[in-house]
């Protein structure tokens, strides 16, 4: 917890206040331009809005320090959905906001600073991977997600297809998974085209499963849960993430699987099949 964190509360005072009356540019200079534009971007995120008495904490991370977690809600247009994140803020040591993100659901947040054998850094690196992941998605930063996955990264991408009930059998569970295999250019473009055919997309994290791989360095295998929706088209299923974070600014992911159930033994993909 930092102890004197009264520099960092005077710009979130600022930064709600220009939240609840649409005075956006009045805290630009409290942003970093990339922080800048990640906060536009999460305020055209639906109709978004403070929902309860901010209540933040502060916590050092790397060289800078995280803000978490002012709740809002974020309701859209087209559609009746409504979502509820947990933003976090993360200023860098020059005191200004260098990015934004959706905080992990509890469960998730447990399950890694439960991991007391790992370092308190490892254990908020990952979390600040997963929550910069899950939001990407959010803010459609196709850049970003290219940015983190590597070249030769193993990217199966699965969905579900929902096929009507016969006359035949009317309760039939008549869904038809269909697994891909991309190249990463063949990801991010599928991502793009896919990015722009929806007005919002929503990743929720639910209970994962972290393993440090035995080949050396902090590389990690992720296994979670993951709900996914989007304004034509929703899922559940099980993810897979095998990342390096020896340099924690710049993750690279090496292997990513998505399968709808657990295997019959209860297993999904992990460390040992890779």
């Amino acid at each position: 917890i930092v102890e004197n964190s009264k520099p960092y509360a005077e710009v979130m005072d600022k930064v709600i206040d220009a939240i609840n009356t649409n005075s956006f540019e009045n805290v630009r200079h409290n942003f970093t331009n990339e922080g800048y534009d990640m906060f536009r971007k999460l305020l055209q995120y639906g109709q978004a809005r403070i929902i309860r008495e901010p209540n933040l904490y502060y916590v050092h991370f790397e060289s800078g320090v995280m803000c978490r977690t002012l709740k809002m809600s974020f309701n859209f247009e087209n559609n009746n959905r409504n979502f509820i994140e947990d933003v976090v803020f993360q200023f860098n040591d020059n005191k200004k906001i260098q990015s934004l993100s959706f905080g992990l659901g509890e469960v998730a947040l447990a399950d890694i600073i439960g991991m007391e054998n790992w370092s308190e850094r490892v254990r908020m690196v990952l979390i600040n991977f997963l929550e910069n992941y899950k939001t990407a998605y959010a803010l459609k930063r196709a850049d970003y997600i290219e940015s983190i996955f590597a070249d030769d990264a193993l990217i199966i991408v699965g969905s579900v297809l929902q096929l009507k009930t016969t006359g035949d059998n009317p309760y039939l569970n008549n869904q038809i998974v269909r697994h891909n295999r991309y190249t990463k250019e063949q990801f991010i473009r599928h991502l793009k085209h896919s990015f722009s055919t929806k007005e919002y997309i929503n990743i929720r994290f639910e209970d994962n499963t972290i393993r440090k791989s035995g080949k050396g360095g902090e590389v990690y295998g992720i296994q979670i849960k993951q709900d996914y929706f989007s304004s034509n088209y929703g899922d559940s299923g099980y993810l897979f993430l095998l990342v390096d974070i020896n340099d924690p600014d710049q993750p690279v992911i090496h292997v990513r699987t998505w399968q709808p159930e657990k295997n019959p033994d209860g297993s999904i993909y992990g460390l040992g099949d890779f």
